[in-house]
């Protein structure tokens, strides 16, 4: 932050790394990555030029883009999407120690919520804020992570749906005072219209019009 060249954060090579999360004394960095057709939860150090750490690996499935992963405050898990060999067909959001050694699957929260393209955790990492697209509706939500239980917090309208022109790029923001969420999202639009001024066309383009091909 004080400014110099910047550091590469991976000693890895031939691969293709995506954004992440850092843990929360800022000693770690937890990311996916892209190798041979498998999609990799890796943990890194941040002291510059790490060698990763692999704490899940999958295929990368074009039906499940990949998410970012999500570091809690508490440092107890990692919020991640995939489908691991073991788990349903399609992809599930996933709670993980940061050692892997203990799984928690959201599976029983809607299906393990594969509409939602990011999970955010609150302050004191008690809950999980998600925003769900439907065909009508996006709904912000909260899971209590102990519990699994689910809340609808409301409906952010259907203008507002989590969408980014980057893969992975789609990330909640929670306010430090916990009260608002920040998240990117786009509209798109288009107009036809009617154009006065112009020359006839001349024969070549009546000649290219007539053309087969």
């Amino acid at each position: 932050m004080s400014g110099g060249p910047p550091v590469r954060l991976t000693n890895a090579t031939g691969v293709t790394e995506s954004g992440g999360s850092w843990s929360p004394d800022g000693s770690r960095f937890a990311y996916m990555q892209l190798h041979n057709g498998l999609i990799s939860l890796m943990v890194v150090k941040t002291s510059g030029e790490a060698t990763p750490v692999l704490l899940r690996e999958e295929p990368a499935a074009p039906a499940n883009p990949t998410r970012i992963p999500e570091w809690s405050p508490d440092g107890r898990w990692i919020a991640i999407f995939g489908r691991p060999s073991d788990g349903p067909a399609r992809g599930t959001w996933t709670l993980i120690s940061p050692d892997g050694k203990t799984v928690r699957s959201l599976e029983q929260v809607n299906g393990g919520e594969p509409a939602v393209l990011s999970l955010t955790f609150s302050g004191d990492s008690q809950r999980l804020y998600g925003i769900r697209a439907e065909p009508d509706h996006n709904y912000l939500f909260s899971i209590d992570v102990n519990s699994l239980q689910e809340k609808i917090i409301g409906d952010v309208g259907r203008d507002f749906t989590p969408r980014t022109y980057l893969s992975p790029g789609v990330r909640l923001s929670l306010s430090s005072d916990g009260a608002h969420v920040l998240f990117p999202s786009f509209r798109n639009s288009s107009s036809l219209w009617m154009l006065e001024g112009f020359d006839p066309p001349g024969w070549g383009m009546e000649l290219r019009e007539m053309l087969p091909w």
